[in-house]
């Protein structure tokens, strides 16, 4: 990676770090609707959040949004070693639910941003 490539990702990281909507847009290539991007902005800026939803609102995909989001912007870096580290536990009422509806949302996103590093594994990421 030239000097100039490194900068640009940088300042990339940056910007994602403090507005996690503008990963999920750019490097993920979602649209989220205002509303889910109201609560990617609250889990970005609170320990806990708690969101009353219906039936298809996208409840699947904005958890793996925010799941990725987490995963790749939340770790930190000093001189290119980390220096803190991130996991994701993915919870649902059933473990049928995480396998067959929480990882393949997740594997969708990551296939819409190649270029992040990592492995897509049936239960997960490495």
């Amino acid at each position: 990676m030239t000097e100039r490539e490194y900068e640009k990702a940088a300042r990339l990281m940056k910007a994602w770090r403090g507005d996690w909507v503008k990963f999920v847009v750019d490097a993920l290539k979602g649209k989220p609707d205002r509303e889910q991007q109201e609560i990617i902005h609250a889990v970005q800026e609170n320990k806990l959040v708690a969101v009353k939803s219906g039936t298809a609102r996208g409840k699947d995909w904005l958890a793996a949004c925010c799941a990725v989001c987490f995963m790749y912007l939340t770790p930190r870096w000093s001189g290119g070693q980390m220096v803190k580290n991130t996991k994701v536990a993915m919870t649902a009422p059933t473990g049928r639910q995480v396998y067959n509806i929480m990882i393949p949302e997740v594997m969708r996103l990551m296939r819409n941003a190649p270029f992040l590093p990592g492995r897509i594994m049936s239960d997960g990421i490495t």
